[in-house]
């Protein structure tokens, strides 16, 4: 620390210097080393000091480094976008957790359309393979229809209906008590006609 000293003689009008003047000479001195951040640290009109701005000399690191890593940022984002991108077009519509499982079906399915000489029907390939893991099921209630299967059965369930518009149960013929199956003891006979028909 630094202090001080007068060279002139004491008198009444000289005060003797506190060590709270002495530390604010030091802080004086020492200010005109800090350079073009001094000024900046001067007290405002409310005697509180500002806060002290950097210089554009300081503040052009700054920004060199920001954009730097905004550019690093950008080119990580784009290069997770592309390889994910490039994964889910190799094996679509399999989900992450299955990629393993499936694996081996992808790649035989792009060793066919890819390598096979001669055409490829793909729709009949993919319909094939649907066929065969639903008869891996070994379950004689479970069945694949293709899309033109499907239509066709559609069609001979659809359609309309009609009839004479009578209400109808059926009767035994034997005299027991009720019957469910019409057969030789079983007939069936109209009860009543239906309003509007």
């Amino acid at each position: 620390m630094t202090e001080l000293h007068d060279q002139s003689p004491p008198d009444a009008t000289t005060p003797e210097p506190t060590p709270g003047a002495v530390l604010e000479a030091t802080a004086k001195a020492a200010a005109p080393a800090a350079g073009a951040t001094a000024e900046a640290t001067a007290p405002a009109a409310g005697g509180t000091p500002e806060p002290a701005r950097p210089t554009r000399r300081e503040a052009r690191p700054l920004r060199i480094a920001i954009a730097i890593v905004a550019v690093l940022a950008g080119a990580a984002l784009f290069l997770s976008g592309l390889s994910l991108g490039a994964r889910i077009a190799s094996t679509p519509g399999t989900p992450p957790s299955d990629a393993e499982l499936f694996a081996p079906f992808w790649d035989t399915y792009r060793s066919i359309t890819e390598g096979f000489v001669g055409p490829v029907d793909r729709e009949k390939l993919v319909q094939g393979a649907i066929d065969g893991m639903i008869g891996a099921l070994d379950d004689p209630y479970s069945s694949y229809m293709t899309p033109e299967e499907l239509r066709r059965s559609r069609e001979s369930i659809g359609g309309e209906f009609s009839g004479v518009g009578a209400e109808v149960t059926t009767q035994p013929t034997d005299g027991a008590a009720s019957c469910d199956t019409i057969g030789p003891t079983c007939e069936m006979v109209i009860v009543a006609p239906i309003d509007g028909s």
